[in-house]
């Protein structure tokens, strides 16, 4: 990102400067409840596109110093990675970002809705 070309500016070195907001997907098949061997063993940390969310995504949410983040995800983000498991892999990234932070009790709150709801 930081000082790579962009879109508005094709072979110049742009230069992101205080980004307050930072809104963001990452590719939803490695936890997308769709596919049919999601909950077994190794299928989602196996996934070609995984790393795109636990190290780019994480690497743009650590690095950026932004004051809010808002990281859209499938449902299946929320879930549990294998049957068995206790954490759900918004659970474990959470805790990666920003441990001890008031943003995990956030993700929290909205982990225990879903789960309320279900």
């Amino acid at each position: 990102m930081d000082g790579s070309s962009c879109r508005l500016h094709p072979g110049e070195h742009c230069k992101i400067e205080g980004v307050d907001l930072c809104v963001m997907g990452s590719p939803c098949p490695p936890f997308s409840t769709q596919r049919s061997k999601r909950f077994h063993d190794g299928t989602v940390t196996d996934h070609p596109l995984y790393s795109v969310t636990f190290h780019d995504a994480r690497d743009a949410i650590v690095d950026g110093g932004h004051k809010a983040i808002i990281l859209e995800q499938v449902e299946g983000f929320a879930k549990p990675q294998v049957v068995g498991d206790e954490l759900s892999p918004m659970e474990r990234q959470a805790t990666r970002f920003v441990s001890g932070c008031q943003l995990i009790k956030q993700f929290q709150d909205i982990l225990n809705r879903h789960r309320g709801s279900m």
